[in-house]
């Protein structure tokens, strides 16, 4: 039985533009996104160092 395609051929990458936010900033990444300032993703960073 042959297995189906799912369009592999055709296939293309995808690139997300990730950046990461210290807890600190998270007020100045909450305005970048709401005026619409950012494009990608805003990663929150919880850690403590």
């Amino acid at each position: 039985m042959a297995q189906p395609d799912h369009g592999r051929r055709d296939r293309k990458d995808l690139r997300v533009r990730v950046e990461r936010v210290p807890f600190d900033r998270i007020a100045d990444a909450h305005r970048r996104i709401e005026a619409g300032a950012t494009t990608g993703k805003l990663v929150l960073d919880l850690r403590t160092t």
